[in-house]
């Protein structure tokens, strides 16, 4: 049986060709996880919805995760199963409130089986609704027409595949559905000798196990007594998800949960208003240093006897509550990197809780960003040498190792800003392919978790690019970006730049075009630890978060603009709520940005979209997807950064090496030559008369914080995949 693509399967001496000749479309197989849907806030710690904070909704996520991505798993062999996985990765699948459940997309695609999980109540809406397609229900309790999840005793990957056989038969013509109705079902999985960790910090990996048909042998928890034992559980992980797939993967999940940034300030009014409630020091102190400042992987341990003093925080009411929520979020997000992990078939790697404790250093780096003076450049690059070694130090060095040497592309889910992260001398963003989740707010993290799948966007489909602007008259960067498009002379990608003044104006202008690329050229900034991210437009400062449910946001957003992921801001940034109001992702700024430097970074970006896909169409590549594109255009555009340093700044090299060593970085980069970077050092020391040594040492000690460094990549560009050919 030979995969065509993600929905069809061509004859084969398979029973389930349809046909002697031609190919048969499968039905798909769309997942939902169906929610109340009620504004009843939100989370305190990480901003989880109220509706979802129920242990049932981790569990369902999971489960999510783990049933079959596609129709030919409940047939194939187990030993079969990851490579098919692996052909077939992208499970669709949505996390959606019940309000929205009539209107959603599910209802449009009638060759599909959709498969609903929910709560009780919520199906029986959804069963008298009656709009989704071929509907498996799932649930909690025994109700009529729906599978119960508590009376099931094998392994929750095989839970449907019975079911599914069954809509499946319904759907087929009489000849295809006799044939279809004699193959057996995948036999149950073989129990295996690795036991559950029982911990979130390798429930991911497990999950990925599972979901490639692996049995675990029962619970052994980690203890935290044991020096590096969460280390060793977490390397043991990956480990053994990346042994169980017919491939190696090279993608991974580089994840560190966290709280909303102004509540690691313990002096502020929420705690306050907490701790006063709690009367025992020991507990207000296992509060603070146990579950919010705990530098480790969160594990401590207390007895919950009776004895008085012992020091159990379920005692204190205010105690166990804080306990049990944190307990909820820590269990969503969990479950929701788990669902990430299988959905791309990749690994997933914990980070130390220590990595969130750089709010200080973060605002200092920032301040000095702020700065145009030497001292203030020579200051910030000393902050930001300050962050990545004590990152770097945080990390265990096996979990450095790991990254080193098994790991291409990462997806991290996370607040602080770990691309910064230096190995060997590259920060992460620039050795890596990478894009980013931010772990705040939770709801906003588990959508983006889930919803999977891949949107399919042909070449010709990038070219029309629309440009909104909103900048007075007399402001001098008005024309900066419209000059630096002019200047690139693109051929094929048509810019439109549409002028706005308030939030009207920029909706009429959104909702008229129907491409994917949308550039914000104007004013931004963010609102401290616990405000809204802006967007100056008109004379108005415009929360985008506004635009959810009004506006068209197309699925790639580009801005230009300072702060919109901003180090020191709060997690309602600009490209989050972009993302909320419905981009893929988001090319977000860490700092304030010069102005014409942005606008050389964006037309060198829609330049790479007018020339080098093209040139990929020429060669037989099939496709590409975003997140690509970007990443190799920031290692070209650190090139050139570093190129300018030696030039302009050391002045180690003349002008003349900028046009003749720029082009040989950019041709290894584009042919993905390992080893890019070390080329382009040993080009740097021959023009300079230098050693590699010493220019490395040049850039760590002076300029260890390029231009490039202030963006980064939010949201799932590799959902977006460019067919080429």
């Amino acid at each position: 049986m030979t995969i065509v693509d993600d929905r069809r399967i061509a004859p084969t001496d398979s029973v389930l060709d349809a046909s002697d000749s031609g190919e048969t479309a499968l039905p798909t197989l769309i997942y939902s996880i169906l929610t109340p849907g009620l504004d009843d806030g939100y989370t305190p710690f990480q901003g989880f919805g109220v509706d979802i904070s129920k242990p049932a909704y981790s569990y369902f996520i999971r489960l999510l995760a783990v049933l079959p991505a596609s129709i030919p798993e409940i047939f194939s062999e187990n030993e079969s199963l990851p490579k098919l996985r692996q052909l077939w990765p992208h499970k669709q699948a949505t996390i959606v409130g019940l309000p929205s459940f009539n209107i959603t997309a599910i209802g449009q695609n009638d060759n599909a089986i959709s498969i609903i999980l929910a709560l009780p109540d919520d199906i029986k809406v959804a069963q008298e609704a009656n709009t989704a397609p071929n509907p498996i229900y799932v649930t909690t309790e025994a109700i009529s027409g729906a599978i119960t999840v508590t009376a099931y005793k094998g392994h929750p990957a095989q839970l449907l595949d019975s079911v599914i056989r069954d809509r499946l038969l319904a759907l087929l013509d009489p000849e295809l559905r006799e044939k279809v109705g004699d193959l057996p079902l995948r036999p149950p999985f073989p129990a295996g000798n690795e036991p559950t960790r029982l911990s979130g910090v390798t429930e991911p990996n497990e999950t990925l196990c599972e979901s490639l048909g692996y049995s675990f042998s029962g619970p052994v928890r980690i203890d935290p007594e044991i020096q590096n034992s969460y280390v060793d559980a977490i390397t043991h992980s990956v480990d053994l998800a990346r042994s169980i797939m017919e491939k190696k993967p090279t993608d991974a999940v580089v994840y560190c949960p966290s709280i909303v940034r102004h509540l690691y300030a313990f002096g502020n009014g929420f705690w306050n208003k907490q701790l006063r409630r709690i009367r025992s020091a020991e507990i207000r102190k296992l509060i603070k240093d146990g579950i919010f400042r705990n530098p480790n992987y969160s594990g401590f341990s207390f007895s919950t006897t009776s004895d008085p003093d012992s020091l159990n925080p379920y005692s204190d009411e205010t105690a166990s509550a804080i306990l049990q929520v944190r307990q909820i979020e820590l269990s969503l997000t969990a479950a929701a990197i788990g669902a990430l992990a299988t959905s791309r078939v990749q690994p997933a790697i914990r980070l130390p809780n220590a990595i969130n404790f750089h709010n200080a250093t973060l605002r200092e780096i920032e301040r000095h960003a702020r700065r145009d003076d030497p001292r203030g450049q020579e200051l910030l690059h000393k902050s930001y040498s300050k962050l990545a070694l004590d990152m770097h130090k945080q990390i265990h060095s096996r979990i450095i190792e790991d990254i080193r040497e098994h790991v291409d592309a990462i997806t991290l889910v996370a607040d602080p800003p770990l691309e910064w992260l230096r190995i060997d001398g590259l920060p992460l963003m620039i050795r890596h392919e990478i894009s980013r989740i931010g772990m705040t707010p939770g709801n906003l993290m588990l959508a983006q978790c889930i919803e999977s799948g891949t949107i399919e966007v042909p070449l010709e489909a990038l070219l029309d690019v629309l440009v909104i602007r909103s900048l007075q008259i007399n402001d001098p960067i008005r024309p900066v970006l419209e000059a630096a498009l002019d200047g690139f002379n693109l051929q094929r990608v048509r810019t439109q730049i549409i002028d706005v003044t308030s939030r009207d104006e920029l909706i009429v202008a959104l909702n008229n075009y129907q491409g994917f690329i949308a550039v914000f050229d104007c004013h931004g900034g963010h609102g401290g630890d616990d405000g809204h991210g802006w967007l100056q437009i008109g004379t108005d400062r415009l929360d985008v978060w506004e635009l959810a449910h009004v506006a068209r946001i197309p699925p790639i957003v580009l801005l230009s603009a300072c702060s919109t992921f901003a180090l020191a801001g709060s997690h309602a940034s600009v490209a989050n709520g972009l993302i909320r109001s419905g981009a893929t992702t988001v090319i977000g700024t860490f700092l304030p940005v010069d102005a014409i430097r942005s606008a050389i970074i964006v037309a060198r970006l829609l330049l790479r979209v007018d020339q080098y896909l093209p040139i990929l169409k020429g060669s037989h590549f099939p496709a590409i997807t975003w997140r690509n594109i970007v990443s190799t255009f920031f290692k070209m555009s650190y090139a050139t950064d570093l190129l300018r340093f030696f030039i302009y700044d050391k002045k180690w090299m003349n002008e003349s090496m900028l046009t003749r060593i720029g082009p040989l970085a950019n041709r290894d980069i584009n042919s993905f030559h390992l080893k890019w970077y070390s080329r382009l050092l040993r080009r740097i020391a021959r023009a300079s008369g230098k050693s590699t040594t010493d220019v490395q040492s040049s850039i760590d000690a002076d300029s260890p914080l390029m231009e490039t460094m202030y963006y980064c990549q939010i949201g799932r560009p590799e959902s977006i995949s460019i067919i080429i050919d």
